[in-house]
């Protein structure tokens, strides 16, 4: 019989693969545009997605810290499967726009109650079984299953495309968002917010904001965060409409297998890499998914969606580097706040950047649009390494002036 602790960590893992199978995910943007007749439009859906998710950040954050980890979690995944019902629906409808636009506002809020709480949920859960140290690992074999679900609706969805329509792939995507929604239900409460629910929810989001800000390393690595989350996320649902004019609509979805194949992958490795260090990780990881995909754009040819998705190798590492350097640095009463201040401040620049891809592809081309949120993230991590080699040349100073251990009585080294 399961413990629950096991129990989360099965249920955690099958939350995952169902969250990545997505069959309509890489032509959203195609589904979007088919229905709006704009790409401008069919981002600007992405954008209202991401900037509802920007207003429900903080007070989601805080509902999760105060009231728990669980309620957060079905009140999320509830929102996101009546998302996808609507989406589906919509082609169905002559004003399917507004279908599109509710359902979008709907998975922002979903997205935000899940946002922070599932990382935190992962940790506590862990952490309630003396095993925090092991985050990235557990994370990252639980975050994998995602790349599996994401792969496994990919070869669906090529599948169906070969011999159907996107509608189909719309209609089918409602499925696992309801089984999504089944498994929130058995999930184990972690109760461990003892000392948030004595405060109010305006001093318990400034505490999180003050620590934030006073914390340096935490400070800095919020923003790198924001800015590759941002830039990553505008980039990726925008894949869908730069593959469509190098290659065939069932092929792209070959593309994405193959890519969340390597996504699999690139989360599967991370017990044999970790020794490398988060901070090491975490720089080398962006900077090469960077780079692969910006050689894959400027090719550009019918092999460039193949390359870019070589990129995807270094998926897993960068997301579990960044997600343990910040998991090291929150407080315990905080946790979900702060992450969701950090998933704020990401949305709301991703609602901002979704709009202006969609009008920089009407006006020039899918290509430039996606050179235009691939190129700022090679300056990113270029920015990470300056940051971090400052980290270390302090940590080095203190140490080296720092009184020798030896030299200290034993009681007080206790």
């Amino acid at each position: 019989m399961y413990s629950s602790f096991q129990r989360n960590i099965f249920l955690f893992k099958i939350s995952n693969f169902f969250s990545g199978f997505w069959p309509l995910n890489v032509l959203a943007i195609v589904y979007f545009q088919n229905i709006t007749h704009s790409y401008a439009y069919a981002m600007s859906i992405f954008s209202l997605l991401y900037l509802t998710t920007t207003c429900m950040e903080i007070p989601t954050g805080i509902f999760s810290d105060k009231i728990g980890r669980k309620k957060s979690l079905i009140m999320g995944s509830v929102l996101i499967f009546l998302c996808f019902l609507l989406w589906a629906l919509a082609s169905e409808q002559e004003n399917g726009i507004y279908y599109l636009f509710l359902g979008a506002f709907l998975k922002g809020i979903g997205d935000a109650f899940i946002s922070g709480t599932d990382e935190a949920f992962m940790y506590e859960t862990l952490q309630k079984n003396n095993q925090h140290d092991h985050f990235d690992i557990l994370y990252a074999h639980a975050t994998g299953w995602m790349q599996v679900g994401q792969a496994s609706s990919a070869i669906t969805a090529a599948a169906i495309m070969y011999y159907s329509n996107m509608n189909i792939l719309a209609y089918i995507s409602v499925i696992p968002a309801f089984l999504n929604m089944l498994i929130s239900f058995f999930y184990t409460e972690i109760t461990t917010q003892i000392k948030v629910q004595q405060k109010n929810s305006l001093k318990h989001f400034l505490s999180a904001f003050l620590l934030i800000i006073r914390n340096k390393k935490l400070r800095l690595y919020s923003i790198i965060q924001m800015c590759y989350m941002a830039l990553g996320n505008g980039s990726y649902y925008f894949e869908g409409a730069y593959y469509e004019t190098l290659i065939s609509k069932w092929m792209i979805n070959i593309v994405r297998f193959i890519k969340q194949a390597f996504g699999v992958f690139s989360f599967f490795i991370i017990p044999k890499i970790r020794m490398v260090g988060m901070e090491k990780l975490y720089f080398f990881s962006m900077l090469g998914n960077a780079t692969i995909r910006l050689v894959g754009v400027l090719v550009n040819t019918s092999i460039s969606p193949f390359v870019i998705a070589f990129g995807t190798l270094f998926y897993g590492s960068t997301k579990t580097s960044g997600a343990t350097l910040l998991q090291q640095e929150f407080s315990s009463e905080q946790r979900a706040t702060m992450k969701s201040i950090i998933s704020l401040g990401s949305s709301l620049l991703t609602s901002i950047l979704m709009y202006i891809l969609g009008l920089v592809a009407d006006i020039f081309s899918p290509q430039i649009s996606m050179l235009s949120a691939i190129i700022p993230i090679v300056f990113l991590a270029l920015l990470t390494h300056t940051f971090q080699q400052s980290i270390r040349t302090k940590s080095s100073h203190i140490a080296h002036n720092a009184s020798p251990i030896k030299n200290t009585p034993r009681i007080l080294r206790l």
